[in-house]
């Protein structure tokens, strides 16, 4: 009896042994990366966490700092039992809405599996899909199974568009300009936007997203929706703007070009619109991308007049009119401009299908006419996209003589005030002052003086105190509440 019950407990000894990965051979590895949220500036602390089988710290950590403002970091030959760490990071980092370093500091993790020599970015990915991760390999999912599972929700989460190639979230990077990094540089702008650039806010939201999808890839629908709206808001030029001003500050170059066309699908061009509720919806949209556009064309503007007084700005090729075709933001505001028309030449067709819709087209012709009043300012001859020549690429139709298509536009803006006066006088009027800029384009005075001389013989308007435009409204002869309020 003694014998068996001695041979019993080294048996059991030796399997706890070999199941603890404190008493299993040591690994040597190298484990370097970036934290990106923007890039997090130098002095950040980074700890690495040993994690066992079951995702629980095994009680070894290593400790470092980040090395420079790229948000680099580096730990070389760590010895570890088990083949999981968890990073962490808490610092400040680069805020690509406001353009500015945060005024508080983030922390941000990662899980990986490591061997060798690793590579870990850290990231708003790999914070959210951390809990959600560790769920689905309690499923029976591998770690690459349960990370790919875990980002391929969060991008439907933030209406990214399927066909994206796999990837790990601990592999993407700003730096690299694909299709990933514009997935990663939108969610991240979202995000900030969402919550005002509050850090503490923004950690709230992190928490949330990162609960409430643990169990099924999901959100609540109220969120997904709020979110859905502050995507619309992104002014995307300002955001590539800013995330390239930084890098080229710290010596390197990043390639984006669009952050929204990759994978923002919030207003299809072709939406279904059956209901007058549709047609709400999506007005609601146009409205959002009609603004974000809008906001981007009016920098540009004055850039090109040189009344923007910002150093940052001063060897900008708007600002020194050394433009060319290949220009990144001419070839922005143009596609930008098309959308936007497509769109509209789509509620158009759509709404004269019922008399109870038809108000719909009224309502979109005078900010149409907008677009066109600015593609002409920009570019000379448009290419006249209208809902008798609708075709899915805008080079499909050659361009037309400007004046042609002023007095078209016109001609479909006096039908739009009569329908709008009276029932939506703020549109009325915007249609009124783009009739105003179109003649004057083609030089008919009279006619521009007509339609002015009507909005300000209305008393609808009168000067604001300084400051005060937003609060009281009636200096303004358009505008529009987007997004949450």
């Amino acid at each position: 009896m003694r014998v068996i019950l001695s041979l019993f407990l080294i048996v059991a000894l030796w399997s706890c042994q070999k199941d603890n990965p404190e008493n299993s051979a040591s690994n040597k590895v190298s484990i370097k990366g970036s934290v990106e949220k923007g890039p997090f500036v130098q002095g950040s602390t980074v700890m690495i966490y040993e994690l066992n089988d079951n995702f629980s710290p095994t009680g070894k950590s290593f400790k470092t700092e980040m090395l420079d403002d790229k948000g680099s970091f580096s730990l070389p030959d760590l010895e570890l039992k088990s083949k999981y760490v968890q990073v962490s990071v808490s610092g400040y980092y680069f805020d690509e809405i406001t353009g500015d370093l945060s005024k508080s500091t983030l922390s941000l993790n990662a899980i990986a599996e490591v061997s060798g020599t690793k590579n870990i970015n850290v990231n708003i990915l790999t914070h959210l899909e951390e809990k959600r991760v560790k769920k689905l390999i309690k499923e029976g999912k591998t770690f690459d199974e349960a990370k790919q599972l875990a980002q391929k929700e969060i991008y439907t989460l933030f209406y990214i568009r399927g066909g994206l190639t796999q990837s790990l979230s601990e592999d993407i990077s700003l730096i690299k300009g694909d299709e990933h990094s514009a997935a990663l540089l939108g969610i991240s702008s979202t995000l900030l936007l969402y919550t005002g650039s509050d850090n503490a806010k923004l950690t709230e939201l992190l928490s949330k997203i990162s609960i409430d999808i643990e169990d099924d890839g999901k959100v609540e629908p109220g969120l997904r929706s709020s979110l859905k709206n502050t995507i619309g808001d992104i002014n995307e030029n300002n955001v590539i703007e800013n995330i390239k001003r930084r890098y080229q500050q710290l010596g390197l170059t990043v390639a984006f070009t669009s952050i929204f066309d990759v994978y923002l699908d919030i207003v299809p061009t072709d939406p279904i619109i059956e209901e007058e509720i549709d047609f709400a919806k999506a007005y609601s949209g146009l409205l959002s991308m009609f603004s974000n556009h809008t906001q981007q064309y009016y920098f540009l503007e004055a850039l090109y007049a040189n009344t923007i007084m910002d150093q940052r700005w001063n060897q900008d090729p708007f600002y020194t009119h050394k433009l060319t075709a290949s220009n990144e933001k001419v070839n922005s505001i143009f596609a930008s401009a098309y959308r936007n028309i497509v769109i509209s030449n789509n509620i158009f067709s759509q709404s004269r299908k019922s008399v109870e819709t038809a108000y719909y087209q009224y309502k979109v012709y005078p900010m149409y006419a907008m677009l066109y009043w600015q593609l002409i300012n920009f570019f000379g001859n448009p290419i006249y996209k209208h809902v008798n020549n609708m075709s899915p690429q805008a080079t499909d139709t050659p361009r037309s003589l400007e004046k042609e298509v002023i007095l078209d536009l016109i001609n479909n803006l006096e039908k739009s005030i009569l329908e709008l006066t009276g029932k939506d006088n703020n549109l009325a009027d915007l249609g009124r002052i783009m009739i105003a800029k179109h003649s004057l384009h083609i030089k008919d005075y009279a006619k521009a003086k007509r339609y002015v001389n009507e909005v300000i013989n209305s008393k609808r308007y009168q000067l604001s105190a300084k400051g005060n435009i937003h609060e009281e409204n009636n200096e303004m002869i358009f505008g529009a509440l987007i997004g949450p309020d």
